[in-house]
C-alpha cells in the first residue's frame, strides 16, 4: 500500500507540501492511511506480506499508523525488513521498519513497514 499522504518527506522536491501541513490534516491522513490497511487485512492471504509506505517522517503517518493496526488485527505482526538487498542497515529502525531522512545519505523521507499475516 502506497498510501495517500502529507509528502513532508519529500520537501526538497515538492516545497509547497509545507503549506498544507498541520496536526489537523495529519490526523486525517493517519484516519485515512488506517482506514486503507483495515481494509486491505482481509485480502492478504495466510503467511503473506502487506507492505506499508508512505513518503512521510512523521510518527502520525508512520509508526503510530502499523501499531494501531497490529493492535486491532491479532492475526498480523509486523517483520523487520533488515537483511533484504540494498537497504543500508542505518535506515533500519528498532522495530525494524524501513525509514530515511532527508538529512541523512542525501536522500527523501521514507517509511515502510513489512506486515506479515500469521498461518
Amino acid at each position: 500500500l502506497d498510501a495517500p499522504c502529507s509528502g513532508l518527506g519529500v520537501l526538497r522536491r515538492n516545497p509547497d507540501a509545507k503549506w498544507s501541513a498541520s496536526e489537523s490534516n495529519l490526523s486525517r491522513l493517519h484516519d485515512i492511511q488506517l482506514g486503507l490497511l483495515h481494509q486491505l487485512a482481509s485480502l492478504v492471504k495466510a503467511s503473506g506480506i502487506l507492505v506499508y509506505v508512505v513518503c512521510s517522517t512523521e510518527p502520525e503517518e508512520n509508526e503510530s499508523v502499523v501499531d494501531e493496526f497490529l493492535k486491532s488485527h491479532l492475526t498480523f505482526h509486523a517483520e523487520s525488513i533488515a537483511g533484504l538487498p540494498f537497504i543500508p542497515e542505518d535506515c533500519i529502525t528498532e522495530k525494524g521498519f524501513f525509514k530515511t531522512y532527508p538529512c541523512r545519505l542525501s536522500m527523501d523521507g521514507f517509511f515502510a513497514a513489512k506486515i506479515r499475516r500469521d498461518s
